[in-house]
């Protein structure tokens, strides 16, 4: 699964899910389990944490995106999200940092993991080209 593949951003995505499943019991809870004024405040809470939510869910899409298909700009984006997510809600700052960390650890072996599958698939063209393959003169005529 992870040849060809960054790790760190596959665990960057299983942080921010783990992390949404979080925000999602957390909040839920409060709003849920809280009674007249309190209910108020948990209900203010929630719609302050909404913005977080939009955007973690999003850093986790492009992330996932950026890991199947090893996409640099997918997993730049899925950093800037992250960091996003630290800037909209300044008390949840220290568990994102792993995320942002971990995506742009991804984006440094993406472009890696893309220049070696590079180099790989001009060797085996190269080769194929000299056993006899597609583009030799006879093949021409």
């Amino acid at each position: 699964m992870f040849a060809y593949r960054s790790k760190a951003l596959f665990f960057s995505a299983i942080l921010g899910v783990g992390y949404t499943i979080f925000l999602f019991s957390l909040y839920r809870g409060a709003v849920g389990g809280s009674i007249g004024v309190g209910h108020d405040g948990a209900a203010i809470a929630a719609a302050m944490i909404i913005p977080l939510m939009v955007l973690m869910i999003l850093a986790i899409l492009f992330n996932l995106v950026a890991f199947f298909f090893n996409s640099k700009g997918f997993a730049i984006a899925a950093g800037a999200l992250y960091s996003a997510c630290a800037v909209v809600f300044i008390p949840h700052f220290f568990y994102v940092i792993p995320m942002i960390v971990l995506s742009m650890v991804g984006v440094a072996m993406v472009s890696k993991i893309n220049k070696n599958a590079k180099v790989a698939v001009s060797r085996i063209a190269m080769q194929y080209q000299f056993i006899g393959g597609y583009g030799r003169s006879e093949d021409a005529a």
